[in-house]
């Protein structure tokens, strides 16, 4: 792989944990917000609303954490493309569904529309399938346990 392509896929992974992060920690300062937002959209039932909102803050600081370390990366990637695909997904039942309520992205950071969002959403879940794609494969624990010793 030439270094300018490697290049570009490092810049994608930094570009993927940047946002995560900045959407993650927004959201952790409006909690309620995005309780309130799944709520309104009838995402999950009222009373499960606090645990969904709390699962979507640790899923993006969990895959951004996973992009950190070489070893998780793809796995991280993976989730990531998971992600933007749900988001994506959401973003697409918002429209249909006429819910204008404010998708809570990046909780108090700003407000975006339903379809500014999607784009938003399908932009990043293309990016990371691109990463993802262009990973270089990780040496397995197998391989590394069943080599040929070279001194025997």
């Amino acid at each position: 792989m030439g270094k300018t392509r490697r290049y570009r896929r490092q810049y994608g992974l930094v570009i993927i944990a940047l946002i995560l992060t900045l959407s993650a920690l927004s959201k952790l300062e409006a909690m309620s917000q995005l309780r309130d937002t799944l709520i309104a959209s009838y995402v999950v039932p009222r009373n499960l609303a606090e645990y969904g909102a709390k699962f979507i803050v640790a899923s993006e600081l969990a895959v951004v954490i996973g992009l950190g370390f070489s070893f998780s990366r793809r796995l991280a990637l993976i989730a990531a493309t998971i992600l933007f695909a749900i988001f994506s997904a959401y973003n697409i039942w918002r429209i249909t569904q006429g819910i204008r309520v404010p998708c809570s992205c990046f909780g108090a950071l700003f407000k975006l529309p339903p379809a500014a969002s999607l784009v938003m959403s399908l932009g990043l879940l293309g990016l990371a399938s691109h990463v993802a794609a262009g990973l270089e494969p990780v040496a397995t624990t197998r391989n590394f346990w069943f080599q040929k010793n070279e001194n025997t």
